[in-house]
């Protein structure tokens, strides 16, 4: 369930990975509002550690707008805020390695110059003069990046660095054991790995960080993820294409929230990303028999995989928490449909959590039928209308179970230690697509 930007469109290439770069297509900057997308979330990851800085320093300014005394006695022992925040922001710092990371390969990848971040060492102390300054290569540059990204777009990279807490950190697994392990435990039920050489092809939609798609190949299986967020393919390519080792990065994934707290050790919890190397852990697999293979596409689901070249290509589709983000769940199912081979099975997990739900109208434009996200109109179902409507779609459901179990509820990029918990009874099941 990665956020993405709804005007986001067209497929942007293939990756096969780890350790290979990504293969752009030309029409990222021939389309104005593709290349608008990618532009604020680069600088999206830019902006990240001043946005995190400017809103401690609000925080500071409202401590101190206390009274007095307020303020002066819960900056001594045993509160210590001033000596907090002070932690907080060395914790910003740290956060912003990765950010910056992000960003470096991520202009790498899209040939953008990226000279003045390797000198200064910190896109803070990048030089934000004038576009008429030719001594800074981001401005001196033709295409102009800087200065882009609205706040939603510095909230998604944000949302990104919870993200590989859950995907990439030894403390994300609990999340990780809730969702994938049920939705992998089906696919060697369903499609088990054969005797043979023969692979079995494994589609994952809305792939996010990268973790599940690993994951799956290294059990044998030839897995290709499919991811429509900018967000999500840079910060995926960071960890499986330009790390070197294990827990090569420090985060702190809740450093920037203030609110339900028990103590500040949780505020400040501090993991270490990836906690599995990916070309290790392949090879790994493939010197114990295992294998598999992975890739990743870039693009909208909808579109790319409606092509008749993925026509009955895939053994099985796993969606965890993926499905609510379609506007039109119709064209999920024809998707899916259409680039599963004949008695090919989709597995799905996850809540139905909608992301278009109330939103403004959003009318079809002409040509824009069947662009999957960029098609106008949306709709919100129930779970058992899902599952009438992939029942009429050329589907035999085999399994569905609501884990709604104490040990099977969930959440979703949650503080384990926070006073709020936020979990989903997810909808597990298990459709067969029909011969015909």
């Amino acid at each position: 369930m990665v956020e993405s930007d709804s005007t986001e469109q067209d497929s942007r290439g293939k990756a096969h990975g780890p350790m290979n770069e990504w293969e752009v297509e030309n029409t990222i900057f021939s389309d104005e509002e593709e290349k608008r997308v990618l532009f604020a979330t680069l600088d999206s990851f830019f902006s990240w550690r001043q946005n995190a800085l400017s809103q401690l320093h609000s925080t500071r300014q409202n401590f101190y707008a206390l009274p007095q005394a307020h303020w002066q006695r819960l900056a001594e022992p045993p509160f210590n805020v001033l000596e907090h925040l002070e932690n907080v922001e060395h914790a910003i710092e740290t956060n912003s390695v990765i950010a910056h990371r992000v960003l470096s390969t991520g202009l790498t990848a899209f040939g953008f110059p990226y000279d003045l971040l390797l000198r200064t060492g910190s896109p803070s102390r990048a030089s934000s003069s004038s576009t008429n300054d030719s001594t800074n290569p981001f401005e001196a540059s033709p295409i102009h990046w800087r200065g882009t990204a609205s706040p939603q777009d510095i909230s998604k990279a944000d949302t990104m660095l919870k993200q590989l807490f859950r995907d990439w950190s030894r403390e994300g697994k609990l999340e990780r054991d809730a969702q994938y392990a049920p939705v992998l435990s089906s696919l060697n039920t369903y499609v088990p790995i054969p005797s043979s050489e023969d692979q079995r092809r494994v589609l994952i939609p809305g792939s996010g960080l990268g973790r599940l798609v690993l994951d799956t190949a290294c059990q044998g299986y030839e897995a290709e993820g499919c991811e429509f967020s900018y967000h999500a393919l840079l910060t995926s390519s960071l960890i499986l294409n330009h790390t070197t080792r294990t827990n090569e990065y420090s985060l702190y994934p809740w450093v920037r929230s203030f609110s339900n707290n028990i103590s500040r050790k949780s505020q400040m919890q501090k993991v270490t990303v990836p906690d599995v190397w990916p070309a290790e852990e392949l090879r790994r697999a493939r010197s114990q028999g295992r294998l598999g293979s992975m890739s990743m596409n870039a693009g909208d689901f909808c579109e790319v995989y409606m092509r008749e070249e993925y026509k009955n290509t895939f053994d099985a589709a796993l969606t965890v928490f993926f499905i609510d983000t379609a506007p039109n769940i119709f064209r999920y199912i024809e998707a899916i449909r259409n680039c599963l081979k004949p008695n090919g099975v989709w597995i799905n997990l996850g809540p139905l959590l909608w992301h278009f739900e109330c939103g403004p109208p959003k009318p079809s434009k002409p040509g824009n039928a069947g662009r999957g996200i960029a098609e106008g109109g949306s709709v919100e179902l129930t779970d058992e209308e899902i599952l009438e409507l992939i029942k009429q779609s050329g589907f035999d459901i085999a399994e569905h179970k609501v884990r709604d179990g104490p040990d099977e509820m969930v959440g979703y990029l949650q503080d384990p230690a926070s006073m709020l918990q936020r979990v989903y009874k997810n909808s597990h099941w298990v459709a067969r697509k029909s011969k015909t």
